[in-house]
């Protein structure tokens, strides 16, 4: 069985491993991870499953009204089982109880799974970024209205 638990501060060699297991040397920087639980601790949460991380998500604040989800992961051997969905509801249910109003992220506009994922979430379709991270790196941002996102 799957929990999904706020991310806590003994959690982030664990997050760290997910994150380099899958990005390698552009995954985040250790201090960045560490800090994550301290920083956007209200709205970054972890799942788990016979005791071990198998997924993420890292949300921060902007501003009084909106919400970032800056990372969404799972493991593979994990994808496919509702894991992300799972974890992307319950940063976007915080961020509402929080009484933020809106939740945006980037994607890459090839990662036609997530994007769907976010679809089913109530997310749509901002703006298109050709060079977010530099030149040929494009990035998608999509926005949801907490008060539109299905929550079932």
């Amino acid at each position: 069985m799957t929990r999904v638990r706020p991310m806590t501060e003994a959690d982030w060699t664990e997050v760290l491993a997910l994150d380099r297991a899958r990005y390698g040397a552009e995954s985040w920087s250790k201090y960045f991870v560490r800090m994550a639980p301290r920083l956007f601790g209200d709205a970054s949460f972890v799942a788990e499953r016979e005791g071990r991380l198998i997924g993420y998500v890292l949300a921060a604040p902007e501003g009084e009204a909106r919400i970032w989800i800056l990372a969404l992961l799972v493991a593979r051997g994990a994808e496919r089982q509702g894991v992300g969905e799972a974890l992307a509801r319950r940063a976007l249910e915080a961020a509402a109880a929080a009484g933020r109003s809106e939740a945006r992220l980037t994607v890459e506009p090839a990662n036609v799974g997530a994007r769907r994922l976010y679809e089913r979430l109530g997310f749509a379709f901002v703006e298109e970024d050709p060079a977010f991270y530099g030149e040929g790196e494009a990035r998608l941002v999509l926005a949801a209205h907490l008060s539109r996102v299905t929550t079932t």
